[in-house]
């Protein structure tokens, strides 16, 4: 009979756990991934000098930096084609950005690779569609813009998504998420009681 009460004890005792210090059971799993896979057809480019590197496919060029006018603000830009003209997807890296006045244009928050960035799809004119991501990383801004024509978006939705889910901006590393109190860490009366739960426990034993 005793053993069964102290089995019972050790069971709430794990629940209690559970209930009242989720943190120590999720933290490890709260770290953002910071690494991605590519599917078949598809190789990195990877920036040494920005620190970033985006899957796009085999069979889509590079277009020269030389080739490429960088406006104010840009510091570098990266910049793939297929065959057929008409499609582009770039990766920007910005000295500034109107992050606000892009947020005006109406979108969604993103999480991608760990990085917190915004999205926002829309046609600066006919025919052009475009999807574009901007993540501020320090003093950069990081902009992924995926250009199309409305007439071949949606044949180039997956390639857009394959891209936009590889990208990895690899410095500085993303920030670890830290369970705060209202998230569950364990709070002092919560100890007390863990600790007062396995006290009655070990009594038990002992008596057993």
């Amino acid at each position: 009979m005793k053993s069964k009460t102290i089995t019972s004890l050790i069971a709430i005792i794990a629940i209690v756990i559970v209930l009242l210090c989720p943190g120590l059971v999720a933290t490890a799993s709260a770290t953002p991934a910071s690494e991605s896979t590519l599917p078949p057809g598809y190789t990195w480019y990877h920036n040494e000098e920005f620190k970033f590197k985006i899957g796009y496919p085999e069979d889509w060029t590079i277009v020269p930096t030389e080739e490429i006018t960088l406006g104010e603000g840009i510091l570098g830009i990266a910049q793939f084609t297929p065959e057929i003209p008409g499609t582009t997807l770039q990766v920007w890296v910005l000295s500034e950005y109107d992050m606000e006045g892009f947020k005006a244009m109406g979108g969604k928050d993103v999480v991608i690779n760990g990085r917190e960035g915004y999205e926002v799809i829309f046609q600066p004119m006919p025919p052009v569609k475009i999807r574009q991501i901007v993540f501020e990383v320090d003093d950069r801004y990081y902009s992924i813009i995926c250009s199309t024509t409305e007439e071949l978006y949606d044949e180039y939705t997956e390639v857009f998504d394959n891209a936009l889910n590889s990208f990895v901006i690899e410095y500085p590393a993303p920030v670890t998420h830290t369970p705060t109190p209202e998230e569950g860490v364990p709070g002092f009366e919560a100890v007390l009681a863990i600790a007062g739960l396995v006290a009655v426990a070990y009594l038990l034993r002992r008596r057993g």
